[in-house]
């Protein structure tokens, strides 16, 4: 909140659930794909998505399986 000569003045939040859940949603359109998945920390992972979680994927490469927080995965997109 922002206040002007004492009125208080709301800021627009973006409602980050609404994004998340449409990411999620196309995330899980891509269950049993191969997909590569961008991580904040400038890695990127090419493998097989095997399910997707409230706060994680899992993601199969090669013969392994990595549990990738939502919260690190800035893109992904199918191979």
């Amino acid at each position: 909140m922002s206040t002007t000569a004492g009125q208080s003045k709301p800021t627009a939040i973006p409602d980050l659930f609404f994004y998340d859940a449409v990411f999620l949603q196309h995330l899980r359109q891509a269950i049993g794909s191969r997909i590569e998945v961008g991580l904040s920390s400038g890695m990127v992972l090419t493998g097989t998505l095997r399910e997707v979680y409230t706060d994680h994927i899992l993601l199969d490469i090669d013969q392994r399986r990595f549990h990738v927080r939502l919260a690190g995965i800035v893109f992904f997109a199918p191979v």
